[in-house]
């Protein structure tokens, strides 16, 4: 270093000031582009002895961007790898006022990126530093030199980078060939840079495992028989559909198939689908083709039979004939049927009580149908008449048959007037020769026109005999006496004969 000249004041050290390119604030703004730039501006006397540069607590930090003067932080996006026209850069100028014996030269990084947590920088660009001329009106006695960095681009490394971080750097100097007024570096360019959160990438598509559709069906229910089989439709309680491909109830397949026949109990119903095997990606874009996905649900569907048959009976009065003095056991088929809607022609015979009928008149009958499962209907009745194959057959003599165009029949009132008639006959032709012990006869008056009511009597007891069967002859005679009170002249009377109710013959006769 040279000593100063006696009587004149020692050559003030140069004074370099610092200008730092960037966008800086208290708050966070808009990253800057690349080909716009921050100036700040510092600087302070250096001590005589050298060239000194240090930034100053106060320095002034100037933007070049369009919207006007912008204070630190510079904000950024902190976002890993940025795209170039995204980094934002920084230029630092050097104002050197002072005595220098030669031409030093400062050094600027061409790059600062955050990486891991601190600011590594990279590449370096030297600016010569020429020494400033003498200048008679400046305090130190000499004129002010700028140097001024390329611009320093700012760059997040590997890793996203967030919140405030401090960027401080100094120049790097080289005094190479100075012996005097080396130039110093005495404090470092302060940048806070605030980064932006990066939202973290989109997951990368992946493929999706094929999933199974959903199958609905019905749960188990039942139905009423409606015949042999019962038609089952259950085709709108079906539904199935699969994340990949939608709606697949149109594919779903059922055995037995709805609308099908269903007899009567419990049938297992099985359905499917199957999907076509597709995937997709987790963006929802298709994925290849995997492997093809059936679903299978099954339901029970119980056809229940409740429905007692139909029975049908006679409205009228039915006449059978018997077959012996004990009368009949019917076959009722031929006049009572039933069916049921299940067993058709299967239909069980009704059953009716009694199994055997005596000869006799207005016999009720009862019969019930019950089909296969046990399902009773309503008891119906119906009458029946048990009688003979041939009966009320006309008196023979010597009363006259008047049926047969004869004229009555005359007898002396107090006599005894034989009544004779031939046997009916059975259903199969034999004739009925047991009945005299049953047999009753009821002698009713004929009154003439204008007389007083017919009468009756069953009191013939009196100088009669009993009823008998000539076996010889082949009929049953009863002689009838006519000493009864109840018998007078001038009367006409009528002789009717039954069996149980059952009328076997009969005859009309007059008294004188």
């Amino acid at each position: 270093m040279q000593s100063a000249r006696p009587g004149r004041p020692a050559p003030a050290a140069s004074l370099l000031t610092l200008l730092l390119l960037a966008a800086c604030g208290t708050t966070p703004i808009a990253t800057a582009p690349s080909s716009e730039s921050l100036t700040i501006t510092a600087g302070a006397d250096a001590p005589r002895s050298s060239v000194s540069v240090k930034i100053l607590s106060d320095a002034s930090f100037t933007s070049l961007i369009a919207t006007g003067s912008q204070t630190s932080p510079l904000s950024m996006s902190g976002c890993a790898t940025t795209p170039t026209p995204e980094q934002p850069s920084i230029r630092v100028s050097y104002s050197v006022t002072g005595r220098q014996g030669g031409t030093a030269k400062l050094g600027f990084p061409t790059k600062f990126t955050y990486e891991n947590g601190a600011w590594q920088s990279s590449g370096i660009i030297w600016k010569d530093v020429v020494a400033p001329s003498r200048d008679k009106d400046s305090s130190s006695g000499y004129s002010s030199v700028t140097v001024t960095s390329e611009p320093i681009t700012l760059a997040v490394g590997s890793t996203n980078a967030s919140g405030d971080q401090i960027l401080s750097f100094k120049p790097e100097v080289s005094n190479e060939g100075i012996s005097q007024g080396k130039l110093e570096v005495n404090s470092s360019a302060t940048v806070t840079v605030s980064f932006t959160t990066c939202a973290p990438p989109p997951p990368a598509s992946t493929v999706l495992d094929n999933k199974a559709p959903v199958l609905t069906v019905p749960q188990d229910f039942s139905r009423e028989a409606t015949g042999r089989v019962t038609v089952v439709d259950f085709a709108e309680q079906l539904s199935a559909i699969d994340r990949e491909e939608g709606n697949l109830t149109d594919k779903i397949t059922c055995t037995p198939v709805s609308g099908s026949g269903f007899a009567v109990g419990a049938t297992l119903v099985t359905c499917s689908v199957s999907d076509s095997g597709k995937r997709l990606r987790t963006d929802g874009s298709a994925g290849p083709d995997g492997e093809v996905l059936t679903t299978t649900a099954s339901f029970t569907v119980t056809v229940e039979d409740n429905t007692a048959p139909d029975l049908t009976v006679p409205q009228g009065t039915v006449s059978i004939p018997a077959i012996d003095i004990n009368g009949v056991s019917p076959d009722y088929s031929k006049w009572v049927s039933a069916w049921d809607l299940v067993d058709e022609e299967e239909t069980p015979m009704p059953v009716c009580t009694p199994a055997s009928l005596p000869i006799g008149l207005e016999q009720t009958v009862e019969c019930t149908a019950t089909d296969s499962r046990g399902n009773r209907s309503d008891p119906q009745s119906f009458t029946v008449n048990v009688t003979f194959a041939s009966a009320s057959r006309g008196l023979l003599q010597p009363v006259n048959d008047t049926r047969n165009g004869l004229p009555i029949s005359l007898f002396k009132a107090g006599s005894t007037i034989p009544l004779k008639f031939l046997p009916p006959t059975f259903a199969g032709g034999d004739a009925a020769t047991g009945l005299a012990g049953g047999l009753r006869l009821v002698v009713t008056t004929v009154p003439a026109s204008g007389n007083s009511a017919e009468e009756e009597t069953t009191d013939l007891s009196s100088g009669s005999t009993a009823w008998r069967y000539d076996l010889t002859a082949g009929q049953y005679v009863f002689n009838l006496s006519t000493k009864n009170p109840f018998f007078r002249a001038g009367m006409g009377y009528r002789a009717e004969i039954s069996f149980q109710g059952v009328p076997v013959a009969r005859g009309d006769f007059r008294l004188k």
